[in-house]
């Protein structure tokens, strides 16, 4: 499990996080500027991961089919 809070200041830090922690079950994220685009880009590595909880982020949009661009 991966929690992080008030941290970095673009996707870019969570992309390089998300590429190194392949086997990651749990990401916590909340007041991060992270948004889709690190997410979207890294989706095809993140094959454990269980459990996503994002709160004040950057996301454009979520729907029943995941993660949307606006």
């Amino acid at each position: 499990m991966l929690s992080l809070a008030f941290a970095g200041d673009s996707d870019l830090g969570l992309h390089y996080v998300l590429y190194v922690c392949e086997s990651l079950r749990k990401l916590e994220i909340r007041d991060c500027p992270f948004g889709d685009d690190a997410l979207l880009a890294n989706a095809a590595n993140l094959e454990t991961m269980r459990s996503l909880w994002m709160s004040n982020c950057s996301i454009v949009r979520i729907n029943n089919g995941g993660l949307e661009d606006s």
